[in-house]
């Protein structure tokens, strides 16, 4: 019998007890799509088509390169010396990622590759334990893409698999599993990708829109965001189970969410259309999914099943930083004491009294603007 266990319910129920919140600091931008830290205090963030850097410690923003094209997912390889970013467009007949070298800034060097049929850009990028790159793409329309796998060093790729547009990849750092949550498809396919095999490991359809997924360190837990709530699946022996589901189905429910680098926290990042205690940003505990602390009670709303948007989650490999997206901006938080048990300071020095609870700026969607399974009503007619 499946745990179904209420996130947010529970979350607000246990609010005054919990109002323990972490400092932050807010990065105005516009346009931002991704973002991951480097082990040497900096957050890299795509907006629009930029690269753009944030010094944790100076507390200043710089662009370190603009592109010919839109921007999304970023990456930065295990070693820390490589970075990559996926980039949406075809140009002289070619897609392409843009990749550089962490401590040789100067610009970028376009990987270029002859599209499948429809593909129009690389999506999201994810590297092996090995070093070599992992990459899915976008489609013009709706279908399917190449998921290659590039030797950067060699020079070489290979097509590993066929999966759908704007496929969300996410990495077990201690592991030889890619998690794949493939998008724009009904069904919602949850795939464990084996980087030593080159092959898809096990599948899990959860019926429903995928579009984010956070793994755990050692590739034993997914947690997969949708509208009927987030899908909390364990893979073992070659298959998944679904072990719990978070939120509530068309009501609230996680957006995103990361593991802490010793897999015993989890982040989520939560919505909802009318109930403001069920919104923002909590610590669980990632076995028993209970809420350990409330740190922001940001008013995020439903994404329409959209990837890199409000909501977006990333946090640094110690665990002392964590960003999320929100409206025209990214939050960045210390939550060095939450989950290291000393706080580091610097930027993230403005405090949130989450007895408060914030209302959305402007109109929001609800649920009518919406269909049974959260796609937006104007997308869909």
């Amino acid at each position: 019998m499946i745990n179904r266990v209420k996130l947010i319910v529970l979350a607000g129920l246990l609010a005054p007890g919990l109002a323990t919140a972490a400092s932050y600091v807010d990065i105005p931008l516009a346009s931002v799509r991704d973002h991951a830290f480097t082990k040497d205090g900096y957050l890299l963030i795509t907006a629009g088509n930029s690269l753009k850097q944030y010094d944790l410690a100076a507390c200043e923003l710089s662009t370190l390169f603009d592109a010919s094209s839109q921007l999304y997912g970023v990456e930065v390889s295990g070693d820390e010396n490589r970075v990559v970013v996926a980039s949406r467009g075809v140009e002289q007949g070619s897609i392409r990622f843009l990749h550089t070298w962490r401590y040789q800034w100067r610009g970028y060097y376009p990987w270029s590759y002859l599209p499948a049929f429809g593909e129009d850009g690389s999506y999201m990028p994810a590297f092996t334990p090995g070093g070599q790159l992992l990459i899915g793409g976008t489609y013009a329309g709706s279908g399917w893409t190449p998921l290659r796998e590039f030797d950067l060093a060699a020079g070489t790729s290979v097509t590993r698999a066929s999966v759908r547009q704007n496929s969300m990849l996410a990495t077990g750092a201690e592991s030889s599993i890619i998690g794949i949550a493939e998008s724009n498809i009904s069904s919602g396919p949850v795939r464990a990708y084996n980087t030593r095999s080159g092959s898809i490991q096990a599948t899990f359809n959860t019926g429903w829109f995928m579009f984010e997924l956070a793994i755990n360190p050692g590739g034993s837990r997914f947690v997969a965001p949708s509208y009927t709530g987030a899908f909390v699946l364990d893979l073992g022996g070659g298959s998944f189970t679904e072990v719990a589901r978070l939120g509530q189905h068309a009501s609230h429910g996680p957006l995103s969410s990361v593991f802490s680098p010793d897999s015993t926290k989890l982040i989520t990042a939560n919505w909802s259309f009318s109930l403001p205690a069920e919104r923002g940003v909590r610590i669980l505990d990632a076995q028993t999914l209970q809420t350990l602390t409330i740190i922001d009670n940001y008013p995020f709303s439903w994404s329409g099943n959209s990837a890199l948007g409000p909501g977006r989650l990333t946090l640094s490999r110690d665990g002392n930083w964590l960003a999320v997206t929100i409206a025209n901006g990214v939050r960045v938080y210390d939550v060095g004491q939450e989950l290291n048990g000393q706080s580091v300071g610097g930027c993230a020095n403005r405090q949130i009294d989450t007895q408060i609870q914030l209302a959305p700026a402007g109109p929001q969607p609800g649920p009518a603007d919406f269909d049974s399974y959260g796609r937006p009503i104007s997308a869909t007619d």
